[in-house]
């Protein structure tokens, strides 16, 4: 009898340390797929950028105020921004592959992704989901005088 009640908590224990490996792999999985979004933003923003800047040294470059040599620096300067923007780019699409993998699905697809409560929770100034001090509780007393 005690046996059995053992294993039935051994049991009970594998499956609480395998919910949380799956939730950790999933998060960890959700929070990749965002940085690697952020990412290829800021790489989109990099390649006008250095658009632009190679733009306006070519139309210096034709008026002669600047020297093809410069035109050439920002020409390996684009192009170097768009390789980036593709690695970029690349590194998403394995992201939402390992998300899909995570999640239990066996297709990779673009997810549109939102803000987690604990980002939304720190866009408003409370810590780790918490109300903060300043914030009334629901009782309508302070967070303070609890």
């Amino acid at each position: 009898m005690a046996s059995s009640k053992l294993q039935q908590q051994a049991a009970q224990q594998d499956y609480q340390a395998t919910r949380y490996d799956v939730l950790l792999a999933v998060n960890q999985a959700y929070f990749n797929t965002l940085q690697a979004q952020a990412v290829v933003k800021v790489a989109q923003e990099t390649v006008a950028t250095r658009k632009q800047l190679f733009d306006q040294i070519s139309a210096l470059a034709e008026n002669k105020l600047k020297s093809q040599l410069d035109v050439n620096f920002a020409d390996v300067n684009l192009s170097d921004a768009k390789l980036l923007l593709l690695r970029a780019e690349d590194n998403l699409q394995q992201a939402y592959a390992e998300l899909a993998r995570a999640i239990g699905t066996d297709q990779s697809a673009m997810f549109e992704l939102t803000k987690s409560r604990f980002q939304r929770a720190r866009r408003r100034g409370l810590t780790d989901g918490r109300r903060s001090l300043q914030e009334p509780a629901r009782t309508g007393q302070p967070a303070s005088s609890r």
